[in-house]
């Protein structure tokens, strides 16, 4: 069974051009944050559409752009394993690794069989009526792990799986990761930071590719755009990097189009996007995080760094607004019309309200539609608006709340209402402000005011937002 990968994918830093024939094997990726190496994955399983190029899996073309092929993530029954995991936190251990088999409505006894069996065989017995929640971080892992190998794909994706592990649990949990690997006889393509993680991994008579991948990321690094591999790059004697925290639904306005043109605009300064759920961010800003400019989704996170003096309140500009829509993925089949009628699907994805600002809006839209308590064993939190979209796209859940912009970027989902604002305490406003700590204030405030800048906001615009007045 062999795995082709020959993709090229423009991007807003450098071209992201990947070929690759591997058999049953583990092939590992390795490089820093921002590399392109969870992108290469996410076009892998459909996640991610590139520019050009083809995807060939067991003789089956998942992906050709000459031939207009184009296969969803449900069509071509790849296992993809999270950096978080992504388990459904409103459903039990079971349940999260039965969920495959139940999606594909097999025997309720052999659904039970397979999943006691995995369990038993990563020792996660008695974990059954648990839920994600309650887990530590080995123990996420392989139910992660469980959900990822009763799918019986045909290949299997892993995105620094060890990332959030300490060093001891690590290695325990790369020599049973191994072993199943080895016994499952699938191609494996294996992300990491991490170089003795890849070789661990790697097949014992495959040992020495393994080695000689590593010895020559360096090579590698040129095609994927990586840091020179010990080669000091040659940077102007004043470059300035400044770094933006923004929400996770402006990532790809800012990657594609106005970073690059603010870098035109002003070739001394170099800008570093952070995107997360402006929750998340908010706290990360509180914790110390390096940033100069914070973009949020909300008035709330914003206004509570005003309140704490972290933001500038002079600088601050409520500069777009957005709209909650309900989406489905294009080929899924629902009853669902509109939240008049949420409740009659069978799996919800929102942002988690504690600190996704879209679910924060999902959360009092529902609860004033009188839908927000019935639908609590049906909900999926995501841990931002991204992670919501992409369980959309891939047919995890039936239906999710985004937002319009979000939904406008896919080209794997449909809208299936927009949310009144009578549903909702306020409208969706998006302020920027610079951060009060910013050791680089002229440039933090040069993005502020390029952001409102009538070619900046034309690009918002096509993006789907709506400029605030």
């Amino acid at each position: 069974m062999f795995l082709e990968v020959d993709i090229y994918k423009k991007l807003s830093e450098f071209d992201l051009d990947v070929h690759f024939k591997i058999n049953e094997i583990c092939l590992g990726v390795m490089g820093p944050s921002g590399s392109g190496k969870s992108m290469t994955l996410k076009c892998i399983a459909g996640i991610e559409t590139p520019d050009s190029g083809r995807i060939v899996l067991d003789g089956r073309v998942l992906y050709d752009s000459n031939q207009h092929i184009n296969l969803t993530p449900q069509e071509r029954n790849i296992g993809y394993m999270f950096q978080n995991y992504a388990l459904f936190p409103n459903m039990t251990v079971y349940d999260n690794i039965a969920s495959p088999l139940v999606a594909r409505r097999l025997d309720k006894t052999i659904i039970h069989d397979s999943v006691i069996q995995l369990m038993k065989e990563l020792h996660i017995e008695g974990l059954e009526k648990r839920y994600p929640r309650q887990l530590s971080g080995g123990q996420k892992q392989r139910v992660a792990l469980a959900r990822l190998l009763i799918y019986n794909a045909k290949a299997i994706l892993l995105d620094e799986p060890f990332s959030a592990l300490d060093e001891d649990l690590k290695g325990k949990l790369l020599k049973e990761m191994k072993t199943k690997l080895d016994a499952y006889h699938r191609p494996v393509v294996f992300v990491s930071h991490n170089k003795d993680e890849i070789i661990t991994l790697s097949h014992e008579k495959e040992k020495w590719f393994m080695k000689k991948l590593v010895s020559i990321l360096c090579a590698f690094a040129l095609v994927f755009g990586l840091a020179g591999c010990g080669q000091e790059e040659k940077k102007p004697k004043k470059k300035v990097t400044i770094t933006i925290a923004a929400a996770a639904s402006l990532e790809k306005t800012f990657e594609e189009t106005l970073i690059p043109r603010f870098e035109k605009k002003y070739p001394n300064v170099n800008v570093k996007g952070v995107y997360d759920s402006s929750g998340k961010l908010q706290i990360q800003i509180e914790q110390g995080l390096n940033a100069d400019v914070f973009f949020s989704a909300a008035t709330k996170q914003m206004d509570s760094l005003v309140d704490e003096k972290l933001v500038d309140s002079k600088s601050v500009v409520n500069l777009l607004e957005n709209k909650l829509v309900l989406i489905k993925e294009k080929d899924t089949k629902t009853t669902v019309k509109g939240i008049s009628n949420i409740t009659d699907a069978k799996m919800i994805a929102v942002g988690d309200p504690e600190v996704v600002p879209a679910g924060q809006y999902a959360k009092i839209a529902l609860t004033k539609a009188n839908s927000w308590d019935a639908i609590q064993n049906k909900i999926s939190l995501g841990g931002n608006v991204t992670e919501v979209l992409s369980w959309v796209e891939s047919g995890s859940a039936e239906v999710g709340l985004v937002y319009s912009t979000d939904a406008a970027s896919s080209s794997k989902v449909t809208v299936l209402e927009k949310v009144n604002n009578n549903l909702l305490d306020t409208p969706v406003i998006y302020p920027v402000g610079r951060v009060t700590k910013t050791k680089h204030q002229e440039e933090a405030n040069n993005l502020i005011k390029f952001l409102q800048t009538k070619e900046s906001k034309e690009t918002f615009k096509k993006s789907g937002f709506t400029i605030c007045k």
